[in-house]
């Protein structure tokens, strides 16, 4: 049995733990091969802001958008088609606010569907310092962008709230 691995976590690059099993994604790993231990993740939580592709870049952005945007990460987090298509054509119609509740409760199904399939992909979104959660809906709108922050503070994170773009020198 190896008796030393690599945490490939940000704030402990390169240090080594005993653990050969990682905890939290249940992985059993090989000597030297990299690997998130709980034993290195940051004191703080998750710092959760959201904000508006193109408006916000910076690299804790995540956009979480399945049209015009191919992020492989953020496209998990994306609504599926079907109900993002359904959303727009409400929101179209001028019937975005009736639309609205099934619309959280299937996207918090969708999510919930995610976090059961794929719980690594959450505890490494969870593990970093900051995130800026990024789609295309305007500040104020109904947004699947505010529903994801949501989920995530309830999985420790902390709400910042929106990013704002920095305003203009009038010098």
């Amino acid at each position: 049995m190896p008796s030393s691995f690599l945490c490939d976590h940000p704030t402990a690059p390169g240090r080594t733990c005993s653990a050969p099993l990682c905890k939290d994604h249940g992985l059993a790993f090989e000597e030297g091969q990299k690997h998130l231990c709980p034993d290195h993740r940051p004191v703080r939580p998750l710092q959760v802001w959201t904000g508006r592709v193109k408006v916000y870049q910076a690299p804790d952005g995540l956009p979480v958008t399945r049209y015009l945007v191919n992020d492989r990460l953020g496209v998990l987090f994306a609504p599926s088609k079907g109900l993002l298509d359904r959303a727009l054509s409400a929101r179209k119609a001028g019937a975005l606010e009736e639309f609205w509740p099934t619309f959280e409760a299937e996207y918090t199904r969708e999510m919930r569907q995610l976090y059961n399939a794929k719980r690594a992909v959450w505890e490494d979104l969870l593990a970093r310092p900051e995130v800026t959660l990024l789609c295309f809906c305007k500040a104020g709108e109904r947004c699947h962008r505010l529903i994801l922050a949501t989920i995530l503070a309830k999985l420790g994170a902390e709400l910042r709230g929106e990013r704002v773009p920095p305003q203009e020198s009038l010098f």
